[in-house]
């Protein structure tokens, strides 16, 4: 999920300033304009030009004052809605911090509750324009699991691979058409956005998490869950935020039943989470981490397959097999 830059509050103030000098200039040469007209009329005779004159400087001043007002209508009503951005963006990122200082599982939850309603009221406060929401929860959460750009585009070129090739082998095409797959692909960067719930000592920890550790890491799933309500309670089913939700909070859940957070299995877990389920477990374990190294991908292929109907749904497990070359590639590039 790559946002699209937009001009800093400190660019929009100085417009907004080059605007009122540029408005009050005009205005000024434009009065003095029609002052020295006035002047003229007692001296000439050709009194009906004159006022045609006068009219037309009028007309060129209203316009002009509508246009400059509208300009600085548009860049004062864009500061304020980039200062309250800015607001809360601040405040998850402090609400972030807080997380990071808890210690037992009741506290977290606390917090995280509190995560969720600032998150909630955010996208209260920006309802027409939601994507701001999840490009501010992206930023911070790109910075609180160091991860770079290249690591989610790579999850997303995995999505679409494997998505496409579901979709050719079960005769899909028309439901899960290019423009739908690259919706889920976009979804897909954000699966572990619920990790902003999870405090850094667990998510860097170097060793394997002991139980306590485990149980407020796992969190993470139903956090990501509730996020996505709180930014869109209502979503169309299909839709990019149906997508991350399904996706933020199942991709844990195993197809025998064994995941989290629900306990569910088989086809009770939403298909998206089943494929990315698949995708970021091939993703994680391909990437060094604080506790392990990197598997080969000859390794990961095994693991995923011995994960067949136990982790993964077995159907998803035999595409990733007909393009597993194609993930190898994928894997081994340098974006």
């Amino acid at each position: 999920m790559s946002p699209k830059k937009r001009l800093s509050i400190n660019m929009r103030i100085v417009i907004a300033m080059i605007l009122i000098v540029a408005l009050v200039v005009s205005l000024a040469v434009f009065y003095s304009s029609i002052s020295l007209m006035i002047r003229r009329i007692s001296d000439t005779s050709d009194l009906d030009s004159i006022v045609e004159e006068i009219q037309g400087y009028l007309l060129i001043v209203i316009f002009l004052n509508i246009g400059f007002l509208a300009l600085l209508a548009k860049t004062m009503f864009d500061i304020y809605h980039d200062a309250k951005e800015n607001h809360y963006t601040i405040e998850i990122s402090k609400m972030t911090s807080t997380i990071d200082q808890q210690t037992s599982i009741d506290k977290l939850d606390f917090v995280n509750d509190r995560l969720v309603k600032l998150v909630g009221n955010f996208a209260n406060n920006v309802s027409n324009n939601t994507k701001r929401v999840y490009s501010a929860l992206y930023q911070t959460y790109m910075i609180k699991s160091m991860k770079t750009e290249k690591d989610f585009e790579k999850i997303k070129m995995y999505t679409a691979i494997l998505m496409r090739a579901y979709a050719e082998s079960y005769s899909m095409r028309e439901i899960y058409t290019d423009k739908k797959i690259e919706r889920i692909a976009n979804a897909a960067v954000m699966y572990d956005i619920g990790k902003l719930g999870t405090p850094g000592y667990i998510l860097y920890k170097e060793t394997n998490l002991d139980q306590s550790d485990y149980e407020m890491a796992k969190r993470h799933a139903l956090v990501g869950f509730n996020l996505m309500e709180a930014i869109k309670p209502e979503m169309m089913q299909g839709s990019y935020e149906q997508y991350m939700r399904d996706i933020c909070g199942y991709h844990h859940e195993r197809f025998d039943g064994t995941g989290y957070p629900w306990g569910i299995k088989g086809e009770e877990i939403p298909f998206i989470a089943r494929v990315i389920a698949l995708i970021t477990t091939y993703e994680t374990i391909t990437r060094d981490r604080p506790y392990k190294k990197a598997m080969t991908h000859e390794e990961a292929l095994i693991l995923v397959n011995n994960e067949k109907g136990r982790y993964f749904d077995p159907k998803i497990v035999k595409i990733f097999n007909a393009v597993e070359r194609e993930f190898k590639k994928i894997k081994e590039i340098e974006l």
